[in-house]
């Protein structure tokens, strides 16, 4: 197994297994990642609430528009200060981690064994960024989903 940052945190926590995320009625637990993410998301909308970020590929044909977690080897998009902040990315994993994922596919490629509700959270508060709503309306409307 190829050790990221996201393993390393994963295999700290105990939170490597799917087994480890379950309580004694089966149901999955909140992570503690996942509430660390999410608290994290909302102290940078909360710092710069009528932010509304802008993609540098909008002109991509591709993919335009779409929010990169990692820009000029610093976090650029909401979720991705939060994932840099948790230690999940680095400057080390490059910006070919961007664009192409959203935090549902980086869930699955790095098993950060985050709960499906937060990955849910996450993944609509990103959704709303890449429209250029506002990181404190993004927020607001993945709490009100």
């Amino acid at each position: 197994m190829v050790t990221t940052p996201a393993t390393r945190m994963v295999t700290r926590t105990g939170k490597d297994s799917a087994n480890s995320l379950r309580n004694t009625t089966g149901r999955l637990k909140v992570s503690e990642l996942g509430q660390r993410l999410i608290e994290r998301v909302r102290h940078h909308a909360v710092e710069n609430p009528d932010f509304v970020y802008q993609p540098a590929n909008e002109d991509d044909e591709y993919l335009p528009g779409v929010c990169s977690y990692i820009r000029d080897g610093k976090p650029s998009c909401l979720v991705g200060h939060a994932l840099w902040d948790c230690g999940v990315i680095d400057d080390t994993l490059g910006e070919d981690l961007n664009t192409w994922t959203d935090i549902r596919s980086l869930d699955l490629r790095m098993n950060l064994a985050v709960d499906a509700e937060e990955i849910q959270w996450l993944s609509d508060v990103q959704d709303a960024q890449d429209i250029k709503i506002p990181w404190g309306t993004a927020v607001k409307r993945a709490d009100d989903e």
